[in-house]
């Protein structure tokens, strides 16, 4: 059986306790990671991050794959950064020097620290999302209770990793201190989960603090993380192949000839080749660095990414989506198109114009989306030429009228997520949570 963690103190009384108790009102300590699933969930905990500098927060970040990379390439915004092979391998990580954890959608964090009895605030920008039968409930409650009866921290991890996607989320909101869970536009129709009151709904968790007064004079396309559980890198390849020939057809039927910023993932364009063709220009982008393009944009081509649609918003760059990257983006634009965004965001979305594979295997469903487009991309189909003219019609609808474009398209997403003070929202919950915590220690 275990035993709950000894927090160390020191008397208030004495020389050291006092410069103890000074020093903690300076520094919080925080443990931080976020689901490796593209750049979304990082992009937010980075936000998150600068946003808790502000109040002499020192966040270590832990995490794997894809997360880590975008955490490293934004390693300002926290005061360490460590690549795991697994998220597993959290339970090498000594607990007693953390006020609390901050995750952004990943579980193996919240029970690393439900484990340990930090508490844990988890970031959820896709609560609307999961699938969760109300008669399942009882079963997973069952096992995350389950998972804390475990002799050691690395079994529960262990165990966890054996749980599917949309259920190991459960497990993590049931856990967790409190969840921040990010507006959409079924508002709060799922009600919360049973037995788990923490929830509280938030703005869009965007970073804007690039946003400037500038004359647009670039297009910025961006190709996004990409790599994920659904998305191998030969996958991620394949699919940029085919948005560089898409945006190159696209911009040369609209006779624009403006520079295309494309943005993304370093390891896919490197993987994908540098020599793209036409006018677009290849340029992988830290955090900053693509708000700075969005600033700059005439308009953003990006999939239709929750985390990419609310930034180009928050910029004002009209949006046009491109493919979808995974079954996971046809949803994002199915809610969206639910506030009115069939009809004022152009795309060229695969999942319109065909029928869905409707399967429960979301790997094969995702790998039959990206092969499928490059089999229309390859024969140049009426697909193909459809895809073309929607984008070359974007381009030029945004031409005509870049305000009025950007403004429809605010309409939308506010009316889905509300506002932009989600950051805030998250980082003020979190300060109150972990200010009772009493870790109190000073990063090394």
């Amino acid at each position: 059986m275990r035993t709950s963690p000894t927090r160390g103190r020191v008397s208030a009384n004495s020389l050291v306790g006092r410069w103890w108790t000074s020093r903690k009102a300076l520094v919080m300590r925080i443990l931080a990671s976020a689901e490796a699933f593209g750049y979304g969930p990082a992009s937010k905990l980075v936000t998150i991050c600068s946003e808790l500098n502000r109040h002499h927060a020192a966040v270590d970040f832990k995490g794997a794959d894809v997360a880590f990379d975008f955490a490293k390439g934004n390693a300002a915004e926290f005061h360490s950064t460590e690549r795991l092979d697994r998220m597993t391998d959290l339970a090498t990580v000594p607990p007693h020097s953390y006020d609390g954890a901050i995750s952004v959608m990943d579980p193996f964090l919240t029970l690393w620290a439900a484990f340990h009895e930090i508490p844990c605030i988890y970031v959820d920008s896709l609560y609307w999302f999961w699938t969760w039968p109300v008669e399942s409930e009882a079963a997973l409650q069952k096992k995350a209770a389950e998972l804390l009866s475990l002799d050691t921290v690395g079994e529960a991890l262990a165990a966890l990793a054996d749980v599917s996607m949309h259920d190991a989320q459960y497990v993590a909101h049931h856990l967790a201190t409190e969840s921040c869970v990010q507006r959409s536009a079924t508002g709060a129709r799922r009600g919360l989960m049973s037995g788990h009151t923490g929830a509280d709904y938030v703005d869009a968790i965007v970073d804007t603090s690039r946003r400037r007064p500038t004359e647009p004079d670039i297009w910025l396309a961006t190709t996004s993380g990409l790599l994920n559980p659904l998305v191998s890198p030969e996958l991620a390849v394949s699919w940029v192949h085919s948005v560089f020939l898409l945006l190159v057809e696209a911009m040369a039927e609209a006779g624009e000839d403006t520079p295309v910023i494309v943005a993304g993932n370093p390891e896919i364009l490197v993987l994908a080749g540098t020599d793209a063709p036409g006018r677009l220009v290849i340029k992988p982008l830290d955090h900053a660095g693509i708000l700075s393009a969005m600033n700059s944009a005439i308009g953003c081509l990006s999939p239709p990414g929750l985390t990419t649609m609310l930034e180009a918003t928050a910029y004002g760059a009209p949006l046009i989506l491109l493919p979808e990257q995974h079954y996971g983006h046809f949803a994002n634009y199915d809610l969206m198109s639910q506030q009115g965004a069939s009809t004022r965001f152009p795309q060229a979305l695969v999942g319109t114009r065909i029928e869905v594979d409707h399967t429960s295997d979301m790997l094969a469903k995702t790998e039959a989306l990206i092969l499928g487009l490059a089999g229309h991309r390859t024969q140049r189909s009426p697909l193909w030429r459809d895809l073309v003219e929607a984008v070359a019609e974007g381009v030029t609808s945004i031409r005509a009228d870049r305000a009025a474009r950007a403004s429809a398209q605010a309409s939308v997403i506010r009316r889905a997520v509300g506002g932009f003070a989600g950051t805030v929202q998250v980082v003020d919950r979190a300060l109150a949570v972990f200010g009772n915590s009493g870790a109190g220690t000073t990063p090394g």
